[in-house]
């Protein structure tokens, strides 16, 4: 019997735009990241979405990268150009399903690109609080210091809240996250990001309550 609810942020929720990310660092790094980033700018990322590093040694290794200095605010920018936005039809959509589940929050994310979120759900929405106001709790990888798909972080939601893994419905956009769910026993489906989470998630689940 599903009991529980839980979402992945980026690229299921709150949109992201990979194409503009990956040309902006291209840009600030004077390489073609679009494949992935080198080795050690992805493991500083990997340790920054832990809560392993700090914000400033996360900056600072992207600007002493290459051999000239690279302005901080230039990285922050190019960092949080991912972020592309809420859209609004999603705020009544977890309202719906809040009423009829508890509702959470999974996602690998990081100090700046939270803090910026929260900007934009200020700014843009007047929301301030969505977290408590739409989710029963979140779970932050570099709070928890832990990431997807790392097997221990599904093992810590499931203390966490109290729930066996075949209570739990899981939505990520991202195949090995995905799998990595349903081998703890969650039922879980892979979200396409260029379709709408609003239009989809009554099919996604429905086969998960027979």
């Amino acid at each position: 019997m599903i009991k529980a609810v839980i979402f992945d942020f980026g690229n299921v929720l709150y949109e992201l735009d990979f194409d503009l990310f990956y040309k902006n660092f291209s840009d600030l790094l004077k390489i073609d990241v679009s494949p992935g980033f080198p080795e050690k700018l992805q493991r500083s990322i990997v340790a920054y979405e832990r809560g392993k590093i700090n914000t400033e040694t996360f900056i600072w290794n992207f600007q002493h990268y290459t051999e000239g200095e690279i302005d901080a605010l230039d990285v922050i920018k190019a960092w949080n150009s991912l972020l592309k936005g809420f859209p609004q039809n999603r705020w009544e959509f977890l309202k719906q399903w809040g009423q009829k589940y508890k509702l959470y929050l999974l996602s690998n994310i990081n100090e700046l690109h939270l803090s910026k979120i929260y900007q934009h759900m200020k700014t843009e929405h007047g929301q301030i609080d969505f977290e408590t106001k739409y989710f029963d709790a979140v779970f932050y990888s570099h709070l928890i210091g832990r990431s997807k798909p790392d097997i221990d972080i599904y093992q810590y939601v499931e203390e966490g809240l109290g729930l066996k893994g075949e209570e739990i419905f899981f939505v990520d956009d991202r195949m090995d996250n995905i799998i990595a769910a349903q081998e703890r026993g969650w039922s879980a489906v892979c979200h396409d990001p260029g379709k709408d989470i609003v239009d989809l998630f009554k099919d996604y689940i429905e086969p998960h309550l027979q």
